[in-house]
């Protein structure tokens, strides 16, 4: 190496020396320096001068030793492994020293410190390694389903696993391998799964066998090994119906013709017939869970078996059986009843000489009912004949089979009568209760238990009503209003009940008034009222004729005319009104919608026709003449031309709409 000359300046000749020490990175000893000038400091700091030196890099002699190096060939060194042991070579010279990467399942020590990254490691470094024995102790899980009547463990084996390095040759960057030895010993007993179970809780439906070939397997699969009793649910008693109580209507095929008459078939029984069986309740079973706890079945209720009109109970009281023919009907709300209605026919006319009829059930009139006479039914009402200048009065649905000439015919409303009354009779109800309330108070005071006699307690009773007088006065009013304006066959318990009513209203002069024990009469009688009124059934209220001229048909349910149509005549309905043949003169309200085949008349002289329906409903006919309105909700339309096939409607923002359909 030859030597090398620079200039360095300094603030003085030490400075300078320090310099060239510091950048040429050398010892002072290797620095031969020539002063080319000292400097100076200036006069008042002006014109100052560095010093300077010419410095030469002298190299150091070089030892025997060194010389030798000097030949020495660069290795870099290498590790391997061999019988299990770590050997580590060289380096030699400038060489590279050997890197060792250690891994898992080995604990690599070099100089006695752990090593866990990648290391330089020489032969001349102390280097250890020891591979490690991990032991995994055998384990008992036990597991219970969220009912708690299921209980599973899972055993597994207790697991040795060792590791053996893997010989390599040498090789500068060494990956230490290991291979892996694993050993399972089953050390879990039957008796251990035991304790840990009981641990749980666990004490109940152990399975001794399962517990067994969990212990022998210990493979970590779990195991059912108790089982609980599960809870028997009971079962609530019931009502078994042996019959279709409910009318079934009649379904017509599409290349069937349609007769509008037919539209139900009701079941019917004979005397004798058992309409229903009462199945008693069955308790259910106490359960266990695996931890012992007594799990208890749902409770179970009685079923109730009810029977009113033309049924009675066997002497078991487990059976309804018809006293009477006729047809069986289910009625009531919450606790249904069985009932048997007996159907009255009529074989000949209804006029002068049978007189009005009246009766509670379906009625069949198998003639004409004629001019003036007046027909009421709580049921249906059948005429097979016609009906001209009657009165017709159905609780439920209406069907003449002929002709409505000059007649008033009101079908259904039975539901919106008993309605009216269920108000009328919470006010009696809260009148009465509090005559006996405020009766009993007085009675109960400590100053009058021992004054107070029958007597007393009358004149008390009796101011008491004096005082509730004009609301019982009003409730006997309305009461009887509503029955009159319905006209329809009552039971007895119906009627009596306003003349109860009156009865302590309207009591002689000086009579010292009912007692306590009369007003709680009245009021039962109020509750079988509620009973009666509870178990309507809910029938259609529907018109069906062939043809109405000058009459008028109120129904609650739907209304349609068959044949020719209607003259003249009024309808109302709760429902729709379909009317097959021709509609002139008169009106149709309806809730629901209305068809008619053809609307007015080609003359004037037939009389208008208007049509209204609510404001969600349409019309629809096949042929209008001019002089015919129809309304939708608050929007009208006289037609004024004849036209065909058309439908009327409120649009979307309530506008009316006219429009054509294709028949």
């Amino acid at each position: 190496m030859g030597s090398k000359e620079v200039i360095v300046r300094g603030r003085t000749v030490e400075d300078a020396r320090l310099i060239a020490s510091k950048t040429l990175k050398v010892d002072e000893s290797q620095l031969r320096i020539e002063v080319l000038s000292r400097g100076r400091r200036g006069f008042f700091g002006f014109f100052k001068r560095p010093a300077a030196i010419r410095v030469t890099v002298v190299p150091p002699k070089k030892s025997p030793e060194s010389r030798r190096r000097r030949y020495e060939p660069e290795l870099d060194g290498t590790a391997g492994v061999s019988g299990g042991r770590l050997r580590v070579w060289g380096p030699r010279g400038k060489g590279e020293p050997a890197v060792v990467i250690p891994t898992s399942g080995v604990i690599l020590r070099v100089n006695g410190v752990v090593v866990r990254s990648p290391r330089p490691i020489s032969q001349d470094d102390e280097v250890d390694v020891e591979t490690v024995e991990e032991v995994h102790s055998a384990r008992v899980e036990v597991e219970m389903s969220d009912d708690g009547f299921v209980a599973s463990v899972r055993v597994t084996p207790q697991v040795t696993i060792r590791h053996e390095l893997v010989d390599q040759g040498p090789q500068n960057v060494l990956q230490l391998l290991t291979r892996r030895h694993e050993e399972r010993v089953k050390v879990i007993t039957p008796a251990q799964i035991e304790e840990a179970l009981k641990a749980k809780g666990v004490t109940f439906g152990l399975d001794y066998e399962e517990i067994q070939r969990a212990a022998d397997a210990a493979d970590g699969i779990p195991r059912v090994v108790a089982r609980g009793e599960p809870v028997q649910e009971g079962r609530n008693g019931f009502v078994e119906y042996l019959f279709n109580w409910k009318p079934t209507e009649v379904v017509y095929e599409e290349e069937e013709r349609a007769d509008y008459r037919e539209r139900y078939v009701y079941p019917s029984v004979k005397e004798g017939d058992v309409l229903a069986v009462l199945h008693p309740p069955v308790p259910g079973t106490p359960g266990k869970k695996v931890t012992g706890e007594v799990v208890l079945p749902r409770p179970v209720s009685e079923a109730v078996l009810r029977v009113k009109d033309g049924v009675k109970l066997s002497e078991d009281g487990r059976k309804a059986v018809a006293v009477i023919a006729g047809r069986p009907v289910l009625e009531g709300r919450w606790v249904p009843y069985l009932r048997v209605v007996r159907l009255m026919v009529h074989s000949g006319n209804i006029d002068i000489k049978s007189g009005n009829v009246r009766f509670w059930g379906d009625l069949l009139i198998l003639g004409n009912v004629t001019e003036g006479a007046e027909v009421s039914a709580h049921g249906d009402i059948t005429i097979i004949g016609d009906a001209t200048g009657a009165v017709l009065r159905a609780g439920g649905k209406l069907v003449c089979r002929g002709n409505l000439i000059g007649s008033r015919v009101h079908a259904g409303g039975l539901k919106s009568l008993y309605s009216r009354l269920a108000p009328i009779l919470n006010d009696l109800q809260e009148i009465l209760g509090w005559i006996i309330q405020e009766t009993t108070r007085i009675q109960q005071h400590p100053s009058n238990r021992r004054r107070l006699k029958k007597g007393d307690i009358n004149r008390i009773v009796r101011v008491l009503i004096e005082r509730k007088k004009k609301e019982l006065d009003a409730i006997a009013t309305e009461y009887t209003t509503a029955l009159q304006a319905a006209d329809l066959p009552f039971p007895p318990a119906i009627r009596e009940l306003v003349q109860d009513i009156a009865s302590i209203t309207l009591g002689p002069v000086g009579r010292t008034g009912p007692i306590p024990d009369d007003l709680k009469s009245i009021l039962e009688k109020k509750e079988e009222v509620d009973y009666l009124l509870d178990s309507l059934p809910d029938q259609p209220g529907d018109i069906l004729c062939s043809y109405a001229q000058n009459s008028v048909l109120e129904a609650s349910g739907s209304i349609t005319v068959t044949n020719e149509g209607c003259f003249h005549s009024t309808l109302r309905s709760g429902k729709q009104v379909e009317v097959k043949g021709v509609f002139r003169g008169g009106e149709i309200h309806a809730l629901g919608s209305v068809f008619v085949k053809e609307a007015g008349s080609p003359g004037l002289s037939a009389g208008k026709v208007k049509i209204r329906v609510a404001e969600q409903s349409s019309v629809r006919i096949l042929k209008v003449y001019p002089e015919t309105t129809v309304q939708v909700g608050g929007r009208s339309h006289t037609f004024d031309k004849e036209v065909k096939s058309v439908r009327v409607y409120l649009g979307p923002k309530g506008s009316l709409k006219i429009e054509t359909f294709r028949v």
